[in-house]
C-alpha cells in the first residue's frame, strides 16, 4: 500500500501515482526467467505497518513491483485491469492471513481490510521500467495463498523494515534480498496458476463429457450418478463442477434438454403426452407436464394448440 497514506517508507520512496494496470501472466513468467538467470532488481522501499478493520486505501499505484505480505488480518484489494494482455475491468483478490500480493509497477489498487491485522510492504524497481501492461511489461497482481515458509515470511519482514539511507554495502545486500523474495514468490504464484489452469481444464472436460452424455441418453438417464460416471468423476465433484463452469445445475441441463425434445415432438407428432414424457425421460405424464410447464410458462397440451394454430396460418 502506499507511502502517502501511512507514512514511514524507508528507502527510495514512491508514494501513490496515478494510473493504470492489467494482467499479464507471460510477463510475469519472463521476469521470473530473467531472476532466475542472476537478474538484479533494486530494492526501492519497505513498510510494515498495523492495519484496522474496516480500513480503506483508496486507488493508486507505484513506480516499482510491490509485494505485499499480511502476516494478519484479512480483507481485498482490487486492481484495474487495462492495457497489456488483459481484459478490462477489474481483478478483485481476497486475502487472508499469510497470504501475499504482488502488484506490477504502474498497477492502480486499492485495500480495504475485514479483519484487522499488519502489512508487510515491499518496493522493488522493475528491469528497464517495465509494468502497466501497455509496454509488455508485468501487469496486474499475482496471489501466494498462505506463505508457511518461515524462512520466506522472515525475509519479507526484514526487506519491509528496511534500511534508512543505507551504504553502498547495505542496499546491495538489500537488491540481492529483495531479488531473492521476489523470485520466490512469483515461483510459487505461476505454479499455484498453472495447477489451477490445469484443473479448470480437466473440469471443462468433465462437463462437455456429461453434457454429451445428456444430450445422447437423456431418454433413459435415471440419476446424476449415471451422468457421472459416464463423465469419468465422482457425483458430488460433477454437481460441483458444473454449476462452477456453467452458473447453474446438471438437473436444470438434464431438464432442458428434455424439454427441448418434448417441444418438438408436440409440434411435430401425433404422440399423447404419456407417450412423449417416456420418450424423453420423464416417469409419467403429470410430472412431465409440472416440469413443462415450469420451463415454459405453459401446459404441454396447450402449447401443442398455440403451436398448431400458429402452422396453419
Amino acid at each position: 500500500m502506499s507511502g502517502r497514506e501511512h507514512g514511514g517508507w524507508h528507502g527510495n520512496g514512491h508514494g501513490c501515482r496515478h494510473g493504470g494496470g492489467g494482467a499479464g501472466g507471460s510477463a510475469w513468467r519472463a521476469l521470473l526467467g530473467q531472476l532466475g538467470s542472476g537478474k538484479v532488481l533494486r530494492h526501492a522501499a519497505g513498510l510494515r505497518h498495523p492495519v484496522a478493520a474496516g480500513y480503506y486505501c483508496p486507488f493508486h499505484e507505484h513506480a516499482g513491483i510491490e509485494i505485499v505480505f499480511h502476516p494478519t488480518g484479512s480483507g481485498v484489494t482490487r486492481v484495474e485491469r487495462r492495457g497489456g494482455e488483459g481484459e478490462g475491468g477489474v481483478q478483485e483478490v481476497a486475502f487472508e492471513a499469510g497470504d501475499v500480493v504482488v502488484y506490477a509497477p504502474r498497477a492502480r489498487h486499492d485495500q480495504r481490510m475485514e479483519a484487522g491485522g499488519e502489512d508487510c510492504c515491499v518496493q522493488i524497481m522493475a528491469p528497464g521500467g517495465q509494468g502497466g501492461g501497455g509496454g509488455g511489461g508485468p501487469a496486474g497482481a499475482l496471489h501466494v495463498r498462505r506463505v508457511d515458509d518461515v524462512v520466506l515470511r522472515g525475509e519479507m519482514e526484514i526487506l519491509a523494515r528496511g534500511v534508512h539511507e543505507p551504504s553502498a554495502t547495505q542496499a546491495a545486500v538489500l537488491n540481492l534480498r529483495a531479488t531473492a523474495v521476489l523470485l520466490q514468490v512469483l515461483e510459487k504464484a505461476l505454479a499455484r496458476r498453472v495447477s489451477e489452469e490445469m484443473d479448470a481444464g480437466r473440469g471443462e472436460r468433465h462437463v462437455r463429457a456429461a453434457e454429451r452424455y445428456v444430450q445422447e441418453h437423456y431418454a433413459r438417464i435415471s440419476s446424476i450418478p449415471e451422468i457421472a460416471e459416464a463423465a469419468g468423476v465422482g457425483g458430488d465433484h460433477l454437481r460441483h463442477l458444473f454449476l462452477r463452469m456453467r452458473g447453474r445445475t446438471l438437473v436444470s441441463y438434464l431438464n432442458e434438454v428434455r424439454v427441448a425434445r418434448a417441444q418438438t415432438l408436440l409440434v411435430h407428432s401425433p404422440l399423447t403426452l404419456k407417450e412423449i414424457a417416456t420418450l424423453c425421460g420423464w416417469r409419467d405424464e403429470y410430472y412431465f407436464s409440472a416440469v413443462f410447464r415450469r420451463a415454459c410458462g405453459v401446459a404441454p397440451g396447450r402449447y401443442r394448440e398455440w403451436n398448431y394454430a400458429s402452422s396453419r396460418g
